[in-house]
């Protein structure tokens, strides 16, 4: 569930400027256990760019996990908080303190002791990769949800799945789409335009982010593991330790991802 600012609209000003996230990410992750010893806190700091380099602001996320055990599984109440710092000459901006608003989000994550996992009752099924789309930008994540221009920049195609699953089929584990597709045309009259954009450029921040979370995990279980799947995951929560945390960390992360992603769906649709 995700607590967030109301839908916005934004200026042809704001659109010419063609924001395309760009994230550096802080190499201070830390992990803090509290007096309780079922509570444990998650922060990290990023910075996002335009693609010409200049630094919008930052944004600071705190994720406390809940861990408590029971007969058939372990389970984590996840919140976390987003907190975007914008630079001065942006933080008065309504074009910029509209669309970088703080969240707040609750998820409780669920691992069976046969490793089963679940998030908020939605159980995670490993499937087998698909095509998805094809497509030749960067704006966005190609297979998933993306748009791009005409040459003359006068003309953005948007192409978007409803939903997605994670293919860990290979040496690289990528998203891969599900549910209905969307395909739109639209230029920077539309007054969905840079919604709709903009929303897509949330989604692949929120998959770095994901991403990043899925490294960090990797790193702390010494890059053993062949390929993550669903299943894996559940086995290194209900394990424990730092590593159970990250894990509980990365499915938090990707729910998120999937939200944002119904959200950027939604704002293509009313292109």
């Amino acid at each position: 569930m995700v607590i967030k600012g109301s839908e916005w609209i934004l200026s042809k000003k704001f659109i010419s400027f063609l924001l395309i996230m760009t994230l550096v990410f802080s190499n201070a992750v830390s992990v803090v256990f509290a007096e309780n010893s079922n509570i444990h806190v998650i922060s990290d700091e990023t910075e996002f760019k335009t693609i010409e380099g200049e630094i919008l602001g930052s944004v600071t996320t705190v994720t406390t996990i809940e861990r408590s055990e029971g007969s058939q599984g372990v389970k984590n109440v996840i919140t976390e908080s987003k907190k975007f710092n914008l630079n001065p000459e942006y933080e008065n901006n309504k074009n910029y303190t509209e669309i970088f608003t703080d969240t707040l989000t609750v998820n409780t994550i669920f691992a069976t002791y046969d490793y089963k996992v679940y998030v908020n009752g939605e159980l995670m099924n490993d499937k087998e990769p698909s095509m998805g789309l094809r497509a030749i930008d960067k704006a966005g994540i190609p297979s998933v949800c993306h748009y791009y221009s005409n040459n003359s920049m006068t003309s953005y195609t948007f192409a978007c799945y409803e939903s997605m699953n994670y293919n860990w089929v290979g040496d690289h584990a990528k998203p891969d789409p599900e549910g209905s597709n969307i395909q739109k045309q639209a230029t920077a009259s539309n007054q969905w335009f840079a919604t709709a954009k903009n929303g897509v450029d949330l989604f692949a921040m929120q998959f770095s982010t994901f991403d990043t979370a899925l490294m960090s995990l990797w790193i702390e279980v010494g890059g053993t593991i062949a390929a993550l799947s669903w299943s894996t995951i559940g086995a290194i929560i209900v394990g424990g330790g730092v590593a159970a945390l990250l894990a509980g960390n990365v499915v938090n992360q990707w729910s998120s991802a999937k939200s944002y992603l119904g959200n950027a769906y939604s704002y293509i649709g009313k292109l």
